[in-house]
């Protein structure tokens, strides 16, 4: 919305000096109707305008609201993925040292097998 426009400036009241006619005094308070009405018609606009930047500082807030709810579950399933992560490590660190031991274990009976088969061709 366009800025309001400035207000009017406080001028002060037209002086009603005593002994004028009729005449002058319909004309000062036809004027006075005037510069009332002009303030009137300010106020209207200056309300309008407010109320114009009070609906978009209200949408503007309610987006931030919303990208706050959607940052605050996406930060959430970013934690459940980051602990789904680190069970999944943990789960393979598991594994390469299962791995590393039945590497272990099958040297060890290939080694016996070989012994094994070696004592049976010198037996036979």
């Amino acid at each position: 919305a366009p800025p309001s426009p400035s207000c009017p400036s406080a001028a002060p009241p037209p002086s009603r000096g005593h002994g004028k006619s009729r005449g002058n005094e319909e004309e000062e308070a036809a004027d006075d109707r005037s510069v009332a009405l002009q303030l009137l018609e300010t106020l209207a606009h200056d309300n309008t305008v407010m109320e114009c930047n009070l609906r978009d500082y209200d949408t503007a807030l309610n987006v931030v609201l919303e990208e706050i709810e959607r940052l605050q579950a996406e930060e959430s399933e970013l934690q459940t993925a980051s602990g789904q992560a680190d069970q999944l490590r943990e789960l393979l660190a598991r594994e390469l040292d299962a791995r590393e031991q039945l590497r272990d274990e099958n040297e060890a009976l290939t080694a016996r097998n070989m012994h094994l088969r070696a004592a049976l061709a010198a037996a036979a």
